[in-house]
């Protein structure tokens, strides 16, 4: 697994690629490599709508350390949520973004338009406002949800070089998932 943290996952920077439309991250601009599995981070990167609550309830001048892939994970769970209800879990679009921080910090995410309860846990994993019990990115592989309930693994080392007629590396054939404001009613 790499040891990186995007530290701006949002759905404006995810592509569908290829026949299969797979789903491709970009813009890796506020992203941190760590040498080893310590993804300790101090600082902030990204937009405000997808911080973590351990980013938000920071102490301005106080530094604070995160771990940058669960702040991944929680971002993640955001644009999922997004992606599937077309609306932020946490208002963010309706007020500033002092209100928007006491939102993600103080409430709690509604699951109630979703009816799938296999990927209602799988998004309450990733949005656990505790970073230390959030999933990290190995549990999530694992999940029901993902795997369908066991039956199909994910291969996460699948090398996608024999993948590589598949790839588009021209930009007019992706197709940009949609953004916060296309996705709202």
């Amino acid at each position: 697994m790499a040891n990186i943290a995007h530290r701006d996952i949002k759905p404006e920077n995810l592509k569908l690629n290829g026949k299969e439309k797979d789903v491709v991250l970009y813009d890796f601009g506020a992203s941190n490599c760590f040498d080893d599995d310590d993804d300790l981070i101090s600082d902030t990167a990204g937009t405000y709508a997808f911080f973590a609550p351990e980013i938000v309830t920071r102490t301005k001048g106080c530094p604070k350390i995160m771990h940058g892939k669960r702040c991944d994970v929680w971002a993640a769970g955001v644009t999922l949520f997004m992606v599937a209800t077309g609306q932020h879990p946490f208002d963010s679009l309706l007020g500033s973004i002092p209100h928007l921080i006491d939102s993600i910090s103080n409430n709690e995410v509604d699951y109630s338009t979703l009816d799938d309860s296999l990927f209602v846990a799988f998004l309450q994993k990733m949005l656990t406002k505790d970073q230390e019990k959030r999933s990290t990115i190995l549990d999530l592989v694992e999940d029901p949800y993902l795997t369908k309930r066991g039956m199909q693994p994910l291969d996460l080392f699948h090398d996608i070089s024999d993948d590589s007629d598949d790839l588009t590396t021209d930009t007019d054939e992706m197709s940009e998932v949609p953004s916060e404001e296309e996705m709202t009613p």
